[in-house]
């Protein structure tokens, strides 16, 4: 049968979006966390986050260069022998560490879950930080730098992260090359032995899993020798820089890396999915008003962007593009001027829906899968949200009404509020 193609497919609107079955998980050693059970494949994912972060790092880089050197040699096994095992079964081990936490992942087939759980272990409990590979990864760390300082895009992030989280919060802290030669193996071996333990530690599992494969899990990682007592940290607080803006002279510069914004809201606000709705309109997908302006309108930058982004102690939002040099001052005026459309111009009922519907969609599409589903509620499981909620995903995005969006841009999207930060060879106005 032919389609018909002089009349457009019939469009449903999204009025369900749900996750797997998710059961909670908790065992004597003190891990808890998730378990999302679905899917017909055979394969799964364990995925350990420790609150390893940045904001816990008592020396700068410690918490990164910790994770970098996990899979680098422990007791037992040595670098070469570590991805040996990992490429043999074809696996993936992906450690990650974040402003909040380090994250080690476990990948793979099912069947071979019983061969990779020993060397997992042996990676949380055993390392050795050997100081061959700590003084390689180093340099590769210094050399990656050295080129990261010489792009725009680069100064201005950082600059203006210093700005806005302070001096004293980690996540302000601007990297220099002498923090990588002041970090040495046993600032690795004390941050790994604080906070890489069953105490610190929550866990989701998701995939084909049966009692056999959770019975085989907690054999390995919910034991009483893998335990220790939660850890005792103070992380400073978040003191913003009084300086709102800031220009960092790049010399010969083609273009200007421009970065904007303040502290805002997190997932766990009332408020968060109204400012979701609020950031999406002004520059968080493709169709935005800020890509209309700068980019479509009057061709300043090929791509712009605005995120509000979640962290457990806070929010922050962030608007960055590059734009031509000589058009450095006009970009950053326009972008004010957005934000000053929001404050005094209430947002149509269409442009709101459409809005509404592309978030949907999104979401719709980023739980799509059991593995896709595991990353929604780790995303909830950080802020101590209860995964029952994600249910109302739907019906709290389509209450969003246009007189919210606008008292919200009023209190959040102030641009004298905002600090900026834009590197370049064109001095700010």
């Amino acid at each position: 049968m032919n389609p018909n193609r002089t009349t457009a497919p019939e469009i449903n609107p999204i009025t369900n979006i749900s996750l797997p079955d998710v059961a909670e998980l908790k065992w004597k050693n003190g891990i808890t966390g998730y378990i999302i059970n679905g899917g017909n494949l055979d394969l799964i994912e364990v995925e350990l986050l420790f609150n390893a972060g940045v904001k816990h790092e008592y020396k700068p880089v410690q918490a990164r260069v910790m994770g970098g050197m996990m899979k680098e040699g422990t007791t037992l096994r040595t670098q070469q022998q570590i991805s040996e095992v990992i490429d043999f079964y074809g696996a993936q081990i992906h450690i990650q560490t974040t402003i909040d936490y380090t994250s080690v992942k476990l990948s793979c087939l099912l069947r071979h879950l019983k061969n990779l759980l020993p060397l997992l272990k042996d990676i949380l409990t055993n390392c050795t930080f050997p100081e061959k590979e700590l003084q390689t990864q180093i340099t590769n760390r210094k050399q990656k730098l050295l080129l990261e300082q010489q792009k725009v895009e680069h100064l201005a992030q950082q600059k203006f992260s210093h700005l806005v989280f302070g001096n004293d919060y980690n996540a302000g802290h601007e990297l220099e090359i002498a923090d990588y030669d002041n970090i040495n193996h046993d600032d690795l071996i004390s941050f790994y032995n604080e906070r890489i333990h069953a105490g610190n530690c929550r866990l989701i599992v998701a995939g084909k899993i049966s009692d056999d494969t959770l019975n085989l899990l907690q054999e390995f990682l919910g034991g009483d020798d893998w335990k220790n007592e939660p850890s005792t940290y103070s992380v400073p607080k978040i003191i913003s820089l009084p300086q709102k803006k800031i220009w960092i002279e790049k010399k010969d510069a083609v273009q200007s890396a421009i970065r904007m914004g303040s502290l805002s809201i997190n997932k766990a606000n009332p408020n968060w999915t109204a400012m979701k709705v609020l950031d999406t309109i002004y520059g968080g997908y493709f169709g935005s008003r800020l890509m209309n302006n700068l980019r479509e309108d009057k061709g300043y930058c090929y791509g712009v962007y605005s995120s509000t982004v979640s962290l457990q102690d806070t929010g922050y939002l962030v608007i960055g593009t590059e734009v031509g040099s000589d058009v450095t001052n006009l970009a950053v005026n326009e972008i004010t001027a957005e934000m000053k459309r929001l404050q005094n111009e209430m947002v149509t009922e269409d442009e709101l829906q459409l809005v509404k519907n592309y978030m949907l969609g999104s979401i719709l599409g980023g739980v799509d899968g059991v593995l896709n589903a595991a990353q929604a509620v780790r995303g909830m499981m950080l802020y101590d949200l209860p995964i029952s909620s994600f249910s109302k995903t739907v019906e709290r995005i389509n209450e969003v009404s246009s007189e919210q969006v606008m008292k919200l841009a009023q209190q959040y999207f102030n641009p004298d509020e905002m600090k900026l930060a834009v590197a370049g060879s064109v001095a700010l106005n």
